[in-house]
């Protein structure tokens, strides 16, 4: 009963910390899909975000229990991987990450997933059985059909397994205060498939498979032009920045302007591809330069430069209190992330979670009541809890204070640049390229 009452107590501060502190906004859409009465619900979701995709997950459904695969290896690790099975988390095996021997444990994990299936737990599973580096959707494994299935033919087919279809979509990969967005498709039922399995197993799960990627493909946003796609999703971030609207609805527009891309290139490939080429021009000398290509949208005043800095200069008193000790929280996960992040492309995608996970887990709860117990002591309890209180308000501050001073020396080095032979011939390159792409 105790460690019921810690589990929830745990994940009621996961929750918090995710949804109101780590992200802007986590918005949920086809939460009606998800079935009232279902006997049997599998989650089949992109994976967009290493360690990201699941802890979105583990907080969309609120008190009911949902089973998620996780990799092998991590749950593996001696203290942090019981940490992730006292969660719930299951191990899924992939010979990229764990070897080949290790592929027969996942027979073992199945059957523990389909008890769990039947006693009510949503099970979550990411099919691409690793991240993408890409705003794509890989090949879908069907070892979850195979355990989807084995699960029905246990209890005689009395019962509906059903599949839902699930996008997740994130504004940026790594950043604090960023928006993510899962949608919900309508569920996908395996009863009608029951007597095609009983004489065809494999055509039944190639069929089902099929289907549910497809859903899954139809609700998020899919590059596939592999050759341009760094200039591709260079143009799409223009849809992708504007915080004004929801991140649904930003995802809508980046999928029409996809789909005007692959318009262009199958219209004229040579044109399409010298296109890309200015893109990336144009994206190396915002990068060479330190300021962001959304500075071209708007009107920079040097009058509004200067108020800016002086605001900046006069609240500087007030982040610096707000960075006691937060400026620890920052700099914390930091070595971890680059350690991780050396090993290999897709792992640089583990980058937001790690700093989540060391944050919510570690430095936030140490550093703010150790703060607070040192404040006891020397100053009052009153103004010792006061701080306590408002360190969420005040971690939240000094990042965006943080934030606002990097876009303000990027407007300062764009205002510097504007006058230059330079800056207008890169300019009237930029018009070029989105009266190209947005016809």
């Amino acid at each position: 009963m105790k460690f019921r009452l810690l589990n929830r107590f745990f994940r009621a501060y996961m929750h918090s910390v995710h949804n109101g502190l780590f992200y802007r906004s986590v918005e949920v859409v086809g939460r009606e899909n998800l079935p009232q009465d279902s006997e049997g619900l599998i989650v089949v979701a992109n994976h967009q975000n290493a360690l990201g995709d699941p802890l979105l997950l583990e907080n969309c459904f609120g008190s009911h229990p949902v089973t998620i695969f996780a990799m092998g290896a991590a749950l593996n690790a001696p203290v942090f991987g019981a940490f992730l099975r006292w969660l719930g988390l299951l191990p899924a095996y992939r010979m990229r990450t764990d070897g080949e021997e290790s592929l027969s444990k996942n027979a073992a994990v199945f059957d523990e997933a389909g008890e769990r299936l039947l006693d009510g737990h949503y099970v979550a599973i990411f099919p691409e059985a690793t991240n993408q580096t890409r705003r794509w959707l890989g090949e879908f494994s069907e070892g979850y059909l195979r355990m989807a299935f084995e699960t029905a033919e246990s209890t005689g087919f009395a019962r509906d397994i059903r599949i839902l279809p699930a996008a997740i979509h994130y504004s940026n990969w790594f950043s604090m205060q960023s928006d993510v967005m899962i949608r919900f498709g309508e569920t996908v039922s395996l009863q009608p498939y029951y007597e095609l399995y009983k004489t065809k197993p494999r055509t039944a799960r190639r069929t089902v498979n099929a289907k549910v990627r497809e859903a899954v493909q139809g609700m998020m946003l899919d590059v596939r032009d592999e050759d341009n796609y760094k200039a591709i999703d260079y143009i799409l971030r223009r849809e992708r920045r504007n915080i004004s609207i929801p991140l649904s609805e930003r995802l809508q527009r980046e999928k029409r302007l996809a789909g005007r891309c692959e318009d262009l290139a199958a219209r004229d490939p040579r044109l399409f591809s010298e296109k890309c080429g200015e893109i990336l021009e144009l994206k190396q000398f915002t990068r060479s330069h330190g300021f962001r290509d959304w500075l071209f949208d708007v009107r920079v005043q040097r009058s509004k430069i200067i108020y800016l800095w002086t605001f900046t200069l006069l609240t500087l008193p007030l982040f610096l209190f707000s960075m006691v000790p937060n400026w620890l929280v920052y700099l914390a996960p930091i070595p971890l992330v680059r350690k991780v992040g050396r090993i290999g492309e897709k792992f640089e995608l583990f980058a937001s979670g790690i700093r989540f996970l060391v944050s919510a887990m570690v430095t936030m709860p140490v550093l703010w009541v150790g703060t607070m117990v040192v404040e006891g002591i020397f100053l009052t309890w009153w103004l010792a809890v006061a701080h306590l209180l408002l360190q969420p308000f005040l971690l939240l501050y000094a990042w965006r204070y943080m934030q606002k001073f990097r876009r303000l020396v990027g407007a300062t080095r764009f205002l510097h640049l504007l006058k230059s032979p330079e800056m207008d011939k890169m300019v009237e390159k930029r018009k070029s390229i989105i009266n190209y792409i947005y016809g």
